[in-house]
């Protein structure tokens, strides 16, 4: 039986076997006349334990090509108002996708932050048109061009080798179907809508565990249900499209 290893070490200019869950578009690629933007797609998602974003060949995406031409007849799914001083970064990161040998990001690059690249251009308020793929687990053999972790958590960016599709379970924290109303600690934080929390429990590939409460964000502080939540069954194998993270 073959082992594998996700994340076992991450460093610069080395491969890293990630699994992550991760959505898939095209960013701003008319805001330059570089060709290489109309060519890269974009993963934005999350593993276990790091932030991570991914950049590719569209020409690798689907074989059909239908990838390259819904690119090229929509709006891109990112497109933020301001790209500031990010051209160079997604520059290095647009020509390292479309390389066939690895290219070295110049040191200014290199320090520039990936965590501001992330906020800047990969956030909620910039998405404009739908995604080449929505929210799926992936695995994918990642050359790592950069880490930053200054904002205390991992943010990986890197060109893929290969990325695949997960479409059975694999270990990780999946809602599984409880849930209930939270209802505000004081009068003035009532809403019309009633806030919900979901039940949620970690599945080891073979047994549950660790149940708990999604939080409800009502000021200052998440509030959780004083309700029990119950661990499912053992024999209940989870649903890949219930997966809430890794």
């Amino acid at each position: 039986m073959v082992s594998y290893f996700f994340e076992p070490s991450l460093r610069n200019d080395r491969f890293a076997l990630v699994r992550v869950i991760a959505k898939c578009g095209t960013m701003w690629p008319w805001a330059s006349n570089e060709t290489q933007f109309h060519h890269v797609v974009w993963w934005i998602g999350k593993t276990a334990d790091s932030t991570i974003l991914a950049y590719g060949n569209i020409a690798n995406y689907l074989d059909d090509g239908s990838a390259q031409q819904y690119a090229e007849e929509v709006k891109s799914t990112w497109w933020p108002s301001i790209s500031g001083g990010y051209n160079k970064l997604i520059k290095a990161m647009s020509n390292n996708a479309l390389s066939p040998d690895w290219e070295d990001f110049p040191e200014e690059v290199r320090l520039t932050s990936i965590n501001g690249l992330y906020e800047t251009c990969f956030n909620d308020g910039v998405e404009r048109a739908p995604y080449l793929h929505e929210r799926k687990v992936l695995e994918m053999l990642l050359r790592i061009d950069n880490i930053d972790n200054s904002s205390g958590h991992n943010m990986l960016c890197g060109s893929p080798l290969w990325v695949k599709e997960v479409v059975k379970p694999v270990p990780g924290i999946y809602y599984t179907g409880q849930y209930c109303d939270v209802p505000p600690l004081i009068p003035w934080e009532m809403r019309n809508e009633k806030l919900k929390s979901y039940a949620i429990a970690r599945w080891t590939g073979k047994d549950w565990e660790k149940p708990n409460w999604t939080p409800v964000h009502y000021s200052p502080s998440p509030r959780y249900p004083s309700e029990q939540v119950r661990l499912p069954d053992s024999s209940h194998i989870p649903n890949l499209d219930d997966i809430y993270s890794l």
